[in-house]
């Protein structure tokens, strides 16, 4: 098993970066406001009662109206969602610092004016702001999915850098891919194609479903497999063995009692 792949291990990894995050946050903010009056733990309380405002409008943005609207190209859904978070977020925020900051760390401030537009529109942004490092994470991870002509699989085929230039070798095309130290050999239907490449950055390339490592040396079309032993595989004339290390692994794959 690939330990970069175990749910729990991808699970605590993405609480500790959170929790992370959220510390720099406060560490930051607390720092900024407290250089002003020289007040750092009164500042840093303060941006502990920010993070209700500020965990809702990153988690609902990057976890539901990014993924569900945005991705799926509904961008003035997508607009129209982070202007009602803007707003909850705001309607979250007032009631707390109304109620319990200011009596408690702004006793000399005017709580009258704590709902005028100005100080709304100042919330709004002190509490916004933090969204647009994992928004702007969300985008650059879209970006790079999307735009990557090298590891970009589109439809049912790859693109392969051959000398100078790309081309473009169907999936349903290739019989199986072999490894020559710092090239790869592409054998296909019609043609052999000699690619300057590792086999591991190809394997990630190629769907799981349609393609299996048998050998530190070799992938291989299963549709292309015609006979097959615990030590070896045969497609059409060419006979490829399996390595002692993926030979359980393709057991199971196959199906080989």
């Amino acid at each position: 098993m690939n330990l970069n792949n175990n749910p729990y291990k991808v699970i605590v990894r993405t609480i500790v970066q959170h929790l992370l995050y959220w510390l720099l946050v406060v560490l930051f903010f607390g720092f900024i406001w407290g250089s002003y009056d020289n007040d750092y733990s009164r500042n840093l309380s303060i941006q502990l009662f920010s993070l209700p405002a500020r965990m809702f409008v990153v988690y609902v943005t990057i976890y539901w109206v990014f993924p569900l609207y945005f991705k799926t190209k509904k961008k003035r859904i997508f607009l129209i969602y982070l202007l009602i978070l803007v707003v909850a977020t705001v309607l979250i925020q007032r009631p707390i610092v109304q109620f319990y900051v200011a009596p408690h760390y702004l006793q000399g401030w005017e709580t009258a004016n704590f709902f005028a537009l100005t100080v709304l529109m100042n919330t709004a942004l002190d509490v916004n702001i933090t969204a647009l490092i994992p928004l702007g994470f969300s985008f650059f991870e879209l970006w790079k999915k999307n735009e990557n002509p090298v590891n970009k699989l589109e439809a049912n085929f790859i693109l392969l850098k051959v000398e100078k230039t790309y081309q473009k070798i169907y999936l349903t095309d290739i019989k199986y891919i072999e490894s020559l130290k710092n090239y790869i050999r592409v054998v296909c239907v019609s043609k052999d194609i000699k690619v300057l490449k590792s086999l591991l950055s190809v394997e990630k390339e190629l769907p799981k479903k349609d393609f299996i490592r048998v050998h530190r040396s070799f992938i291989v079309r299963k549709a292309c497999i015609q006979t097959f032993s615990p030590s070896k595989l045969k497609i059409e004339q060419n006979t490829i063995p399996i390595g002692r290390k993926y030979k359980e692994f393709v057991k199971q794959q196959l199906g080989y009692i």
